[in-house]
C-alpha cells in the first residue's frame, strides 16, 4: 500500500503547479520529506519517510544514469 500511496501523492504534486513551486523552494531534504509526508497524511495516504527517501534516491540514480550513460 505504501508504494501505491506514494505514487498517488506524486500525482497530486504533478497536478498542482503551486505545490510544485512550494516544494522546489525547499533546499533541505529532511524538510522536503516532512512536507511531503504531511501532504500525504492530510490526504489519508500512508507512506513512510523511508519509502519517500528510497524513492528520491532511485529517482536521482535514474537521472544520473540517463545523463551520464
Amino acid at each position: 500500500m505504501s508504494q501505491e500511496a506514494l505514487m498517488q501523492c506524486q500525482q497530486i504534486i504533478f497536478d498542482d503547479a503551486n505545490l510544485q513551486v512550494e516544494l522546489r523552494e525547499i533546499t533541505d531534504e529532511q524538510e522536503f520529506i516532512e512536507k511531503v509526508l504531511k501532504l500525504g497524511k492530510e490526504r489519508d495516504l500512508e507512506f513512510t519517510a523511508e519509502d519517500l527517501s528510497n524513492a528520491l534516491q532511485t529517482s536521482r540514480r535514474a537521472w544520473f544514469e540517463r545523463w551520464l550513460g
